[in-house]
């Protein structure tokens, strides 16, 4: 019974997957909250897939949940996430060009240095957005505080629950933005830049490796704005 309800299910995922196809529509999961740098790479690929033929739908989920959900395949894919989730997730595929990238930045309160390493901010007490892979990898080996977004993250900087906030510097800046009576500074230097790519589930992958040379010809005429934000 076990198996049948497996095959089912199997049975299920292709009929969808074809139905989507069919009508040139794929379903990408995105971050539920304000985000430039997603809205970035949602313009990058709505242009891209425009010139495939394909309408790319984006639906906002918390971003563990838009993750989990493409992995399983219930969603065709992700908008953006790190490379060396390819490695991680045998059920997604990654397109090779990178559709934005972003700048990871520290804000901390009374005095900040030019620059810093994450070597020193893993000694310091951090705060940093929760659902935020390249974040969580990079803190992983230390106690973090999570936080509900940005805006909390900076809060609990402010009031001295921690040393430092660090997040996606166009985020973490407009959220800085939204609260000008914290008592915060900015490291001068972004602590990291890191290239953010496109994932499809593996039964797109066809589709992948089309989107692969369409952004490759947008890389060389110019047409991908993917230097680190600030």
């Amino acid at each position: 019974m076990f198996a049948v309800h497996r095959i089912l299910a199997t049975c299920l995922l292709v009929l969808f997957a074809m139905s989507s196809l069919a009508a040139n529509e794929l379903r990408l999961g995105r971050s539920d909250q304000p985000s430039e740098l997603t809205d970035r790479a949602e313009a990058v690929l709505r242009v891209a897939y425009q010139r495939l033929g394909v309408t790319p739908r984006f639906e906002p989920y918390p971003l563990r949940r838009s993750l989990a959900l493409a992995a399983k395949g219930e969603l065709d894919g992700d908008t953006m996430r790190v490379a060396e989730l390819a490695h991680e997730i045998p059920s997604l595929v990654r397109v090779a060009v990178p559709v934005v990238s972003l700048s990871v930045v520290a804000y901390g309160h009374d005095s900040c240095p030019n620059q810093i390493s994450w070597a020193q901010l893993l000694a310091k007490r951090l705060v940093h957005e929760r659902g935020v892979l390249v974040l969580e990898r990079r803190t992983r080996q230390v106690a973090v505080l999570n936080s509900s977004g940005n805006d909390d993250a900076l809060r609990m900087v402010s009031e001295g629950l921690a040393d430092y906030a660090v997040g996606v510097g166009v985020e973490l800046d407009a959220a800085r933005e939204r609260h000008p009576r914290y008592l915060l500074c900015r490291v001068s230097t972004p602590v990291e830049e890191v290239p953010l790519y496109h994932y499809l589930h593996k039964r797109h992958r066809g589709l992948a490796a089309r989107l692969t040379g369409v952004l490759e010809d947008m890389q060389r005429k110019g047409e991908l704005a993917i230097s680190p934000a600030p």
